[in-house]
């Protein structure tokens, strides 16, 4: 992402998420903005045309249950093609959703790189989205657990080429009408259709103290899931069958879509929250899916263009244990639990895909807390966030210097810098679901 700032006020004002912090970094000190323009953007001396090493945006939903970042770097190495070159591919490719909603809309592959989430009613995003002539696409399905149907948007994030699908049980009656078109075709339906009945994305919602109206005027979001595109299927679950330090249970569908769109995709349920319905605790998933879907359409580049270029990037730049780049940005956030270390990572990571870098992040109850960031399969990094014991890695060189230095071309600390002091209960990472691009 090129603007974290302008994308923090659009997430804000289109979908509602709300902007928990506006941070910089400079000279190796993180600094957070308070002041906003007269449009509602955070204020931060990278606008003014200082040097910075770094800035972000961070969003969450239903009070931090689902928090990502939207992070630039001026400094970590991307190769010949920045995110920015991606971003406006991706724009050029969607198009205008809008001129498009009574009618079939040809997907492109990368309209995959999407975020989605339950809402009960859709009405204000609908009104809200007119009202300021922001171009969406409007589609209606069938849930597929409780055959209630369904009244779904997407809008493309101008500021990041993703999309953001929104879907709702009910819309009122005056905008019903928008929502005459069922799923394209060429949508691969199956893969953005949510995976629990509405009366369980309800009692979640109101678990985590959802309201109609939130700081931002909209109906709070709870996230369903997360889909990422890839050429190969196969190679996705051949990849995660290599690491079994998490619970993953994945499940491949090989014939999702049709003759002349053929698709299928790689799910698994990601847990995000834990609530009480009922007198009970119960967990939240969200689902994490890769899709294959080879005859969507596209233009310069292909999807497997882009993850080629991508896996290249961090082969250029990260080894074990050791380097960066802005593609690493662009990951998924995971606890791995209190069951198991992060020093269990390293081997499977050594032995099969040895492209990480590990930083330790002291807290003050935790001081062996920290993170390892990885490459991953078809273009989406990941970020296991947990607990060193410290029997595969080096624990006086996980606090200084393997402190997270966003001020560094490769992430690593020096002495005299402020983020790399190592002191407990200083924090130099936010957990959650940090997308550079996403």
């Amino acid at each position: 992402i090129y603007r974290p700032r302008k994308d923090g006020e659009w997430l804000s004002s289109t979908i509602g998420l709300d902007q928990t912090a506006a941070e910089f970094w400079q000279n190796g000190t993180q600094y957070g903005a308070s002041s906003t323009d007269a449009d509602g953007v955070y204020q931060t001396s990278c606008m003014d045309g200082k040097s910075c090493c770094a800035e972000r945006a961070s969003m969450s939903s239903l009070d931090g249950s689902f928090t990502f970042h939207q992070f630039r770097s001026w400094l970590t190495p991307a190769g010949d093609l920045s995110p920015e070159y991606w971003v406006s591919y991706w724009n050029d490719l969607h198009g205008n959703f809008s001129g498009a909603s009574d009618s079939d809309y040809e997907w492109d592959g990368f309209m995959m790189l999407l975020t989605a989430f339950y809402t009960p009613d859709l009405t204000l995003f609908v009104k809200n989205m007119e009202g300021s002539q922001t171009p969406f696409l409007a589609r209606y399905y069938t849930n597929p657990i409780d055959d209630v149907k369904m009244y779904t948007l997407f809008v493309n994030d101008p500021y990041t080429g993703h999309v953001y699908q929104l879907a709702a049980g009910h819309v009122d009656s005056s905008y019903e009408g928008l929502f005459s078109t069922a799923l394209d075709e060429s949508s691969c339906e199956d893969a953005v259709k949510v995976d629990f009945s509405v009366d369980k994305l309800s009692s979640w919602w109101n678990g985590m103290n959802g309201t109609m109206d939130n700081t931002q005027g909209l109906p709070d979001l709870l996230v369903t899931h997360v889909t990422q595109p890839t050429e190969n299927v196969s190679a996705v679950h051949e990849h995660w069958n290599h690491f079994d330090f998490m619970p993953w249970n994945w499940t491949h569908v090989p014939d999702a879509g049709t003759d002349a769109y053929p698709c299928s995709f790689l799910s698994n349920h990601a847990q995000v929250a834990n609530v009480e319905v009922d007198g009970n605790n119960e967990n939240v998933y969200a689902v994490i899916r890769y899709v294959e879907a080879p005859n969507m359409r596209v233009g310069k580049h292909t999807v497997q263009d882009y993850n080629d270029y991508v896996t290249a990037t961090h082969k250029a730049n990260m080894g074990r244990n050791s380097g960066w780049d802005r593609y690493v940005d662009f990951h998924l956030g995971m606890n791995i639990g209190n069951d198991q270390y992060l020093d269990d990572l390293k081997l499977p990571m050594d032995t099969h895909y040895p492209y990480y870098h590990a930083h330790g992040v002291p807290q003050q109850d935790t001081p062996n807390d920290g993170s390892i960031f990885t490459a991953g399969p078809a273009g989406l990094s990941y970020e296991f966030h947990g607990t060193f014991d410290y029997s595969k890695f080096d624990e006086t060189k996980m606090i200084w210097p393997a402190s997270l230095n966003f001020c560094s071309d490769d992430s690593t600390c020096a002495e005299h810098i402020s983020l790399c002091d190592g002191d407990t209960g200083t924090s130099n990472v936010q957990y959650g679901d940090d997308h550079s691009t996403r």
